[in-house]
């Protein structure tokens, strides 16, 4: 269940027209992966679901794809190393000497764009990135925080960097009067705003330093992220799969998970709320734009995280080995981007409007865990808007668990108010509002005379029944 700052993340819906906006009735309701591979070879598979609701949607399997939401930000990392990757391939094929290759004399070659790596300083790209992207103001504002000259490239992909973060209240402001709108990185990275309390090496997950990254691809490759991405990492890999979204790709094996946003206000402004646009989803690119399958999610990270180099997506054992430097450090993220959990494994979760994914893998065992999973948010936001009803009614204040929601939402169910009922509901003009008035209403009556029922039929019993 979106939580109400979830809600603003998502807005899609011009609350001005008040009309829908799904790309088309292509949608689902639920559908899920949960995959195993080894070795590149399948283990074991569980798929279920069907594309779309429409009658001739097809049966997911192992090559259906799916929005993998954060899980992009691993891709993005594979990227801007692979270019680190190609430039000491380069290096070494041009013969430079050892005595070459110390920082010093590196700084006085301008095609050398990473000096110290990953480790590279962000103040190296920034005057280019000013000349490329002068539309992008944020970058002015970032030179002039304290620890500036700090952060390195391995800060932007580790959230570490202290640079502030995507201001999610004013890109959903936007997107109510643009909701088909593609953002590019440097203008999700303008959506941003500083915090004078954010601390340079603290931890903090955001979508800031995964855009910045992807300006960095895009200048160093003079190319958009997109054809960027391709080449560097999908074409690598053999992801044949794997795209970022776009409103040009009309894809009919993809799962687009059904999103409703609930009622709210942003910013003082109510906005109606709606069905979310799967394509523009998320108002993320190089942070969440990615769609893949299993097999190609396989491809991926068994290369992109193998320490085998004769099976590794990159060149050169100095990549391999400053990727996994951190790896014996507690903490998060210290795998440029990527996350060590508790049994072995390194991966990422992701997030999307109405769904989860989580990619990991074991480079002790070559062992790739893949799953991705939408859920329909419709019927969970009417579950949730008729709890805060009867809380309101009540003057009780306490805050709505998940474990309700999901109570009352199943009490929907079997009261005959299912997710297609409530979306034809919808469909045909009635508000959101009215339609949890008119489904509470119809519970309590129910209830009401459920109640009634069972007294009348008690009272007819023997009065020694009663009290007992």
């Amino acid at each position: 269940m979106p939580s109400s700052q979830q809600i603003q993340q998502l807005s899609q819906q011009p609350s001005a027209l008040g009309n829908h906006i799904c790309d088309e009735p292509n949608i689902t309701a639920w559908a899920i992966h949960a995959v195993h591979f080894k070795g590149g070879e399948l283990q074991s598979l569980l798929s279920q679901g069907f594309t779309s609701l429409a009658q001739d949607g097809k049966a997911i399997d192992q090559n259906t794809r799916f929005g993998v939401g954060s899980l992009t930000k691993m891709f993005t990392s594979a990227g801007l190393l692979k270019i680190w990757d190609d430039e000491l391939t380069d290096l070494k094929a041009s013969k430079l000497s050892a005595d070459q290759t110390t920082t010093s004399s590196i700084d006085n070659l301008p095609k050398i764009n990473f000096p110290l790596g990953i480790d590279t300083p962000l103040s190296h790209f920034m005057e280019r990135l000013k000349n490329k992207f002068p539309e992008s103001t944020y970058l002015s504002q970032i030179e002039e925080v304290e620890h500036y000259s700090k952060v390195t490239l391995r800060d932007l992909l580790n959230h570490t960097h202290g640079l502030g973060a995507r201001d999610e209240e004013q890109i959903a402001k936007f997107q109510l009067q643009n909701p088909n709108y593609e953002f590019s990185c440097s203008q999700l990275v303008e959506f941003s705003k500083y915090n004078p309390n954010d601390k340079f090496g603290e931890f903090k997950y955001g979508n800031l330093g995964c855009e910045l990254s992807g300006m960095i691809i895009e200048l160093i490759t003079d190319k958009p992220y997109r054809q960027a991405m391709k080449d560097l990492v999908f074409d690598q890999v053999q992801a044949t799969n794997t795209y970022l979204k776009s409103i040009e790709i009309k894809d009919p094996d993809v799962v687009r998970g059904y999103c409703y946003i609930t009622p709210c206000k942003l910013d003082g402004e109510l906005f109606l709320g709606g069905e979310m646009n799967f394509n523009t989803s998320g108002n993320s690119l190089a942070s969440g734009g990615l769609v893949t399958n299993p097999a190609d999610a396989d491809k991926f990270i068994s290369k992109f995280l193998n320490k085998d180099l004769s099976k590794s997506l990159f060149n050169n054992q100095e990549v391999i080995d400053s990727l996994y430097r951190d790896q014996h450090l507690d903490g998060k993220h210290h795998l440029c981007g990527v996350y060590k959990y508790p049994d072995a494994t390194f991966g990422h979760n992701g997030h999307s409007g109405s769904g989860e994914s989580s990619l990991r893998y074991n480079p002790a065992t070559s062992e790739t865990f893949f799953y991705s999973a939408v859920g329909e948010t419709l019927t969970y936001a009417v579950a949730y808007e008729i709890l805060d009803l009867q809380r309101k009614k009540d003057g009780v204040d306490n805050k709505i668990s998940p474990q309700e929601t999901i109570a009352k939402r199943e009490e929907l169910i079997k009261s005959g108010y299912d997710f297609l009922k409530i979306k034809k509901m919808h469909d045909v003009g009635i508000g959101f509002e009215n339609i949890v008035k008119k489904i509470n209403h119809k519970l309590s009556s129910s209830q009401q005379n459920s109640f009634v029922e069972r007294v009348t039929s008690m009272s007819s019993k023997p009065s020694g029944l009663l009290s007992r």
